[in-house]
């Protein structure tokens, strides 16, 4: 399944949605909460349907990850549900009607994990990126790998607005495959690590530089990788089962539709079960997430930097095969908030 975090509008409650390509018609978000609701009552008019469908299917997406290795029977039956509807004659028309689906243009995508525990960051996790940022002699493959956090704060959404940090600082861009862990996870090996991983998405590594490197000279990192909206995240998590292997992926990242990364997963230097090995000296929770690093391409490292450096007007796509692809748009700087 691909999965979706989602509001029908500013403000309203979250909602987990379910991609149905619809073939001849629009694809379409799928309710799951609401379709399992209207399955359990069309099935023996339960008059608890709506409460149980919102026990079995939360509008977060943490907390569904969170039920465990049960977690998406119910949303399968709702998704099962939908489609035998449509296939018996109905019509998306008529199941927008009752609330059960929604127009991908009419939603507002939020962040596919909104408020994981945990997001952790690889740093120069390939070798072509090692190589153009002249670290590559830092890089120790016998090792293991280098990191850093992002807030969940700062996530944002597929077709989110991210506003410039201001025209004096360095905005960048840096495409990367995340996982999503899907179980309490402690110092498991890298063989079996991927058991650990309940889906992938993609993940734009927003990086303010100039805030970056100067940090860096201090031996920290912090703001220049945690500025609002600095963390697209989604469209959808796409569940483990249909990833066959997140190591054989491949990486687009365009930028006013113009390549600028493109590269494979099997580039990795520390591979994702590496990285969950690694980290889970840390005890990782269901919906953590870590990100997998960016390849060669960014804009500080290309030439000439300033043209390639994101401002306001750029729309930035990210592109993973099978798993979607994330857009956003830059705007203006915002003016202080008091």
């Amino acid at each position: 399944m691909k999965l979706a975090s989602f509001a029908t509008a500013l403000g309203q409650a979250n909602r987990v949605g379910a991609l149905l390509e619809a073939g001849n018609e629009p694809d379409v978000l799928v309710d799951l909460t609401a379709a399992y609701a209207a399955y359990l009552w069309d099935r023996g008019r339960d008059l608890a349907a709506a409460d149980i469908a919102r026990s079995r299917i939360p509008g977060d997406m943490r907390e569904l990850i969170g039920l465990g290795p049960q977690r998406f029977e119910s949303p399968k039956q709702a998704l099962e549900y939908v489609r035998t509807r449509l296939a018996n004659g109905g019509s998306i028309d008529e199941l927008a009607g009752q609330g059960l689906v929604f127009m991908l243009s009419s939603v507002r995508f939020l962040p596919v994990v909104s408020r994981p525990g945990k997001v952790i960051c690889a740093g120069v996790n390939y070798a072509t990126h090692a190589a153009e940022a002249e670290t590559a002699n830092a890089v120790d493959r016998s090792g293991h790998p280098i990191g850093f956090a992002k807030f969940p704060s700062v996530l944002a959404g597929h077709e989110a607005a991210i506003y410039h940090p201001g025209i004096n600082h360095q905005l960048d861009y840096e495409g990367e495959l995340a996982l999503v862990i899907g179980s309490t996870t402690r110092r498991i090996s890298r063989e079996r690590a991927l058991d650990a991983v309940v889906g992938y998405t993609v993940f734009n590594d927003l990086s303010v530089r100039d805030v970056q490197f100067e940090e860096m000279k201090k031996g920290m990192l912090l703001l220049g990788k945690n500025f609002d909206g600095g963390g697209p995240l989604g469209p959808y998590l796409v569940t483990a089962d249909e990833v066959p292997d997140p190591n054989a992926l491949t990486l687009t990242t365009r930028v006013n539709g113009q390549t600028r990364q493109h590269a494979s997963t099997a580039d990795l230097i520390f591979d994702c079960g590496a990285l969950i090995e690694y980290w889970s000296q840390l005890t990782l929770d269901p919906g953590d997430v870590i990100a997998t690093g960016t390849p060669s391409g960014v804009g500080i490292f290309s030439d000439p930097p300033d043209q390639h450096l994101l401002k306001p007007g750029d729309v930035v796509e990210v592109e993973i095969d099978g798993l979607g692809v994330l857009r956003n748009r830059i705007e203006k700087p915002q003016v202080a908030l008091v």
